[in-house]
This record gives structure tokens, C-alpha cells and sequence, in this order.
């Protein structure tokens, strides 16, 4: 009893220090926000706290015209591959599960053997395919490289295989076709599913750096991690108005990660 006692508390304190690692990094982020250069740079982050400081960084930030493009453009790219992303994933999963032919099962087991390529492998075939189609400096083309994720094929397929197919067989007695069986039965019972694929999606394309930077060319296609990338190499870097960056970037991700966890955690209980 003693023990068990003594490796909980143990098991707390180690938690309790991981969590406190993890926020750190993002606390110290929000304070030098607040910060001049001058201040961070001295590492005098604390006394050099002002609301004035802050207001400055905001406005040096918002006056440089990539980051309004950069921001446009990240957003609209998430967005776009996002709904075709999971649409065209959960069609997969749906058809790797539910229907039994040796075609789809070579399919998918093509699509596992995916999930072992790390990305980095397939930026030069990426580059010299898109080249030869003439799709390099498109903002398309970074919708088309994250659109078939095998990660959330595999996850939907995972999922698909725990859903109750009597209410499919029923629903196909009752004469729907296929397109209306999925979207009146399978989607609105899948829903935590699709919420956590989008929600992977979503932080894949927006924090993705290396198929934009290969792709993109010209500075009305830069998407925000490019822009983070350029702004905090420069020889003049403003350090309080790039930890405002920094922050600016983080906040859609945390803010939709806190909205969705509830669904986030289902989906991916339900996948498991």
C-alpha cells in the first residue's frame, strides 16, 4: 500500500515537472512580446514588461506587408486542404473498411508502407514532378501535397472498423444509395473522427515549412512559416515583434486544439 502510495506521488511529480517544461517555453514567449530588442537581448525579460512595448511590436509586425500575405495565405490554404484532406481520407477509410476487395487491400497496405517514408525523402521527387507540371509558386500545390495524409486514411480506417455496420446494411435496405448512406449515417456518427483528422491536418499544413519553402517562390505565394523563417534570420531581427509573431502563429492552433479537445480525444480513442 505504501509503495503504490509513494510511486504516485512519484508519478505526479514527474508529470507536474513535464507540464511545467512544456508551458515554459510558451510563457516565455508571451513575456518578451512585451519586451523590446534591447531588453530580450540583455535577458532582462521581467523589468522590461510594458504594455507600450507590446502596442509597438503589434504595430511593427501588421506594417510589414508580407505578414498580412503570409497570414492570408497560410489561412486560406489550411482551410481548403483541410476540408479536402479529410474528405477524400474518410472516402478511403470508409471504402478500405466496408468494402471487401483484394484491390483496396493492396491499397491500404500501400498506404501503411507510406506511413514508414519520413517527408524529407520525397522533396526532390516533389520538386521535379511539380517542375515538370508546371506547378511550382502555386499555392495549389501545397494544398495537393498534404491532401492524401496516410496517417488519417489509416485513422479512419481504424475508426471504420469499430462503427456498427448493421446500421450501414440497414440503411441499404431501406434504399439509400451509397453517397447518401455516408453522408446520413456514417458522418454524423464519425464526427469525432473528422474533428481529429481535421484538427491533424489543420497543425500539419500550418506549421509545415519544408514543401512550401521548395515550392513557393515569389513573395505573393509566402505562407507564414516561410515568413517566420526569413524574419527571425534577418541581421536585424526585432526580437519583441517576432516573439509577437511567434505568439500570433501559436494562438489558432491552441485555441482549436482547447475548442475541439473534447471530440479530439474521442476521435482518437475511437481510432484506438
Amino acid at each position: 500500500m505504501l509503495i503504490c502510495l509513494i510511486l504516485n506521488i512519484f508519478e505526479t511529480i514527474i508529470l507536474i515537472v513535464s507540464c511545467l517544461f512544456s508551458v515554459i517555453p510558451f510563457f516565455i514567449i508571451f513575456i518578451c512580446s512585451f519586451n523590446d530588442s534591447v531588453s530580450i537581448r540583455k535577458g532582462d525579460i521581467i523589468t522590461g514588461i510594458s504594455l507600450r512595448n507590446f502596442i509597438d511590436n503589434f504595430i511593427t509586425l501588421f506594417s510589414k506587408e508580407d505578414f498580412i500575405v503570409a497570414s492570408i495565405n497560410t489561412i486560406l490554404v489550411s482551410v481548403i486542404t483541410v476540408v479536402i484532406s479529410v474528405l477524400i481520407s474518410s472516402i478511403a477509410g470508409y471504402s478500405y473498411s466496408v468494402y471487401n476487395y483484394r484491390l483496396l487491400k493492396c491499397m491500404f497496405y500501400t498506404t501503411i508502407i507510406a506511413l514508414m517514408v519520413p517527408s524529407s525523402a520525397l522533396l526532390i521527387p516533389t520538386f521535379i514532378m511539380f517542375s515538370e507540371f508546371k506547378l511550382l509558386d502555386r499555392l495549389i500545390s501545397v494544398c495537393l501535397v498534404s491532401l492524401t495524409t496516410p496517417l488519417i486514411v489509416f485513422l479512419f480506417k481504424q475508426s471504420t472498423d469499430m462503427f456498427p455496420k448493421q446500421l450501414l446494411q440497414t440503411a441499404r435496405l431501406d434504399g439509400l444509395s451509397e453517397p447518401k448512406i455516408f453522408l446520413k449515417v456514417y458522418f454524423p456518427n464519425m464526427i469525432p473522427t473528422f474533428v481529429t483528422s481535421g484538427v491533424l491536418v489543420f497543425f500539419e499544413v500550418w506549421n509545415g515549412l519544408l514543401f512550401p519553402l521548395i515550392i513557393l517562390q515569389s513573395q505573393k505565394n509566402i505562407m507564414l512559416p516561410i515568413f517566420i523563417n526569413s524574419y527571425g534570420t534577418s541581421y536585424t531581427t526585432n526580437y519583441g515583434s517576432f516573439m509577437l509573431l511567434l505568439l500570433i502563429t501559436m494562438l489558432p492552433t491552441i485555441l482549436l486544439f482547447i475548442f475541439t479537445r473534447k471530440h479530439f480525444f474521442q476521435g482518437l480513442n475511437d481510432a484506438l
